[in-house]
């Protein structure tokens, strides 16, 4: 049975394409509200997101080298996955596209939405990756707070460099079948917004078999939402009962229990569920049915890319070393000086219950005897 030019089009690729649409180019008709609001909105998310986002890879890099924990490294990466979605998604697909479409330039094609195999490939892997880089951060948190002991020869920064590297590969490797993969709305469709003039394409799908189509669909949607989320659900489930437990018999340390870096995990993952909930849910839908209202699809990708700009504005919110290292960058940029070599705040840290062993030497005696103490207090209990 044939399928309908909607029912197997990328969800995804709802955006900018019914931005331009609603645009009305060439027929002589005024953008809509929607369209404009649209415009606005990623303009705005695109401004703000990467100047914060820049930010955040300095102070995270300085905090990186100075505290010698692998949960830094994990943060860093999920940052670089915010900036490549605000670079190769929202910039070209939902800022240039419909730019484009408002003012025509003579120079560049009509159809700007055009997309290349290898940008459709980038666009699914940095999606995919902005998921599943936060995976290890919540293994990473995982082991530090139900198994404090092993963390310190399991988790290392080193170790945590190469595990951001192998996510990232492998968030390529599983984004490579979106990119010769066609759509069929409209003529064909690439990844999340852009046109692609399939010559086999047509209104019935080209000669493809809807279950080619709808088997990436669910394939997208497990690999960069119900899988990691999944993950996210089960491990932070294990660390706040776990720390429930613990506090209530004083078994952990008080650092151990009111670590920074797990609420950050906490509230990241949390905000990642409830912001991609919308997409996801539209995308499923969108397979089954020949029509989404309008509305909602813009809205899902709106509420969606939300969460590669406010990461910034949580770890201000919850760590006051972010903040003061935040803040001695900004006030270097400021006076035109360069940034001193450590934070004023944290720049002679206390050892932490999970900094890694593979640390300076002057340190690891500390870390040691820290181990010990802990371990002796235990056996107390």
């Amino acid at each position: 049975m044939e399928a309908s030019p909607s029912s197997s089009a990328l969800p995804l690729s709802t955006g900018a394409s019914a931005i331009n649409e609603t645009l009305l180019v060439g027929q002589g008709a005024a953008p809509s509200t929607l369209a404009l609001i649209s415009l606005v909105y990623y303009s705005s998310l695109l401004f703000t997101g990467l100047p914060t986002n820049a930010l955040t890879l300095v102070v995270l890099s300085r905090l990186a080298r100075q505290r010698h924990k692998s949960s830094y490294n994990y943060l860093l990466g999920l940052t670089a996955a915010d900036i490549l979605i605000l670079l190769i998604i929202v910039l070209p697909d939902f800022v240039l596209t419909p730019l484009f479409s408002i003012t025509p330039t003579p120079h560049l094609p009509r159809d700007t939405t055009t997309l290349h195999p290898p940008l459709a490939v980038a666009q699914f892997a940095a999606n995919h990756a902005s998921a599943w880089v936060a995976v290890p951060l919540t293994v990473d948190r995982y082991i530090a707070v139900c198994h404090p002991f092993r963390y310190c020869t399991l988790s290392y920064p080193a170790r945590a460099r190469r595990i951001v590297a192998y996510v990232f590969c492998a968030c390529i490797i599983s984004a490579l079948p979106f990119g010769w993969w066609p759509g069929v709305r409209n003529g064909g469709q690439w990844a999340f917004t852009g046109s692609f003039d399939y010559s086999g394409g047509g209104g019935g799908g080209g000669g493809f078999n809807h279950s080619l189509p709808a088997s990436l669909v669910w394939f997208h949607c497990a690999t960069a939402y119900v899988v990691p989320c999944l993950v996210f659900c089960v491990l932070n489930l294990g660390i706040i009962l776990h720390l429930r437990c613990a506090h209530g018999r004083t078994l952990l340390p008080r650092a151990a229990t009111t670590g920074k870096t797990t609420a950050i995990l906490l509230a990241i993952t949390s905000l990642f569920l409830m912001l991609w909930a919308p997409r996801v849910g539209v995308a499923l839908y969108n397979e089954y049915h020949t029509h989404v209202p309008s509305p909602f699809p813009e809205i899902a990708n709106m509420v969606a890319l939300l969460s590669s700009t406010v990461n910034f504005f949580l770890y201000c919110f919850v760590s006051r070393r972010f903040r003061a290292g935040a803040n001695e960058v900004l006030w270097s940029i400021a006076s035109c000086r360069s940034v001193p070599g450590g934070f004023t705040q944290g720049t002679h840290s206390t050892l932490s219950t999970t900094s890694s062993l593979r640390i300076a030497s002057s340190n690891v005696l500390g870390v040691k005897m820290l181990t010990y103490q802990q371990r002796d207090e235990l056996q107390k209990l």
